[in-house]
């Protein structure tokens, strides 16, 4: 009877240790020593990264991690020179926020590498468009650019995207009469366009 019990906490712990976890980076959270080894961490599969002035970069080696979940936004000095193109080689991701705040400008070209993606959220962003590729990311249910600098869309490349439902472009540089003149609803059909 004892070690049925022992052998069931046994099991009980084995299973909690490996279950899937996230992972919050803030300054209250934030070691230089953690970061650059959070890679080393299999089981998280949520890393979101904020609020924080010391980080100036993205977690060494990020590319090795098998995550579902990233959230990168609000970092501090020098996030202008941030290099996300590491962040096209995660096969694994389903979700990518990289605002509000965040110092993304242009889409690497790595980022055609997410097939999984299911949702960009780009909003406050530095973004001014929208490449034609996106149909790469074949997945992709959800575009956010709300409140970014974007003023057109690469509707050819959209229509391609068979799971696409919502492209959020809430006060964007996309303007209804756009939107009227490119026949982007009609063209969209089935896609909930949220703004302008």
């Amino acid at each position: 009877m004892k070690n049925a019990r022992l052998l069931s906490l046994i099991l009980l712990c084995a299973f909690t240790i490996s279950q899937p976890r996230s992972l919050i980076v803030d300054c209250s959270t934030f070691s230089l020593e953690v970061y650059n080894n959070i890679y080393k961490d299999t089981l998280i599969e949520k890393l979101v990264i904020k609020e924080c002035s010391e980080i100036n970069k993205l977690p060494y080696r990020i590319e090795e991690m098998d995550l579902r979940s990233l959230h990168f936004y609000w970092v501090g000095n020098g996030s202008d020179s941030i290099d996300y193109a590491p962040i096209g080689n995660i096969s694994s991701l389903e979700e990518l926020v990289l605002g509000p705040y965040g110092s993304i400008s242009v889409f690497p070209s790595t980022f055609r590498n997410l097939k999984n993606l299911k949702i960009i959220d780009l909003r406050l962003t530095d973004v001014k468009k929208i490449p034609n590729w996106i149909y790469y990311m074949e997945k992709l249910e959800e575009i956010n650019i709300s409140m970014t600098e974007v003023s057109d869309l690469p509707i050819n490349s959209l229509k391609r995207l068979k799971h696409l439902m919502v492209v959020n472009i809430e006060d964007s540089n996309v303007t209804e009469d756009y939107l009227k003149d490119n026949y982007v609803v009609q063209k969209l059909e089935g896609v909930k366009i949220i703004g302008p």
